[in-house]
């Protein structure tokens, strides 16, 4: 979770610079990356749960979605965790090293590895095993 609060933290700092909603997007932002790489557990969850007509139920992936920006609204918009995040980040060495815009390549990097998971978790273990339609 430290690896995922500090990407908050620094993308936090790039939307404060640009004077947008820093806390809202910030929060949007790891909520995405997050929807992403857990992608894979949803396909896992989705196949099993798939109808005899082939369809997945929505309400599965809505659950999914609420859930992540239930959990991370949650997570970043207590008062006091942006200033805790401040004392604990403030020093890093990396804050110097790392320009802030890198921070921006993360979510494309997971959106890369969530779909790869996905496909492999599809075509080697729900194929094989015949997982789809269980329920």
């Amino acid at each position: 979770m430290i690896f995922f609060d500090y990407v908050f933290y620094r993308v936090y700092l790039q939307y404060l610079k640009k004077n947008d909603p820093a806390k809202f997007a910030s929060t949007l932002y790891i909520s995405v990356i997050y929807i992403f790489l857990l992608s894979p557990l949803l396909e896992i969850i989705a196949e099993i749960f798939r109808k005899k007509n082939g369809k997945i139920p929505i309400v599965l992936f809505v659950m999914y979605i609420i859930f992540i920006l239930l959990f991370n609204f949650i997570r970043y918009f207590k008062n006091d965790k942006i200033e805790k995040m401040k004392m604990i980040f403030k020093s890093n060495k990396y804050n110097k090293q790392i320009p802030g815009w890198i921070f921006f390549f993360i979510l494309p990097f997971f959106m890369i590895i969530g779909i790869m998971l996905v496909v492999l978790i599809s075509k080697y273990i729900i194929e094989p095993y015949r997982l789809s339609g269980c329920f």
